[in-house]
């Protein structure tokens, strides 16, 4: 799905979140490869959750509040 999104010119801006339970370096890898910004493991306190959408906004829309 992240990758079909990657694709659209219009969702280029779009910030997408991985959450999981795998913590194997290359789950996380192949989803950043797919287009994830931001990859939080499970289980996460929902400030973790916060912050990662946080980041991955501000990765795509930099200098935007």
């Amino acid at each position: 799905m992240c990758a079909k999104l990657r694709e659209l010119p219009e969702l280029a801006r779009t910030a997408v979140v991985f959450t999981s339970a795998k913590s194997y370096k290359a789950d996380i890898d192949r989803a950043m490869e797919l287009g994830g910004d931001v990859y939080l493991v499970k289980p996460f306190e929902l400030d973790d959750l916060v912050r990662a959408i946080e980041a991955a906004y501000q990765k795509k829309n930099p200098g935007v509040a």
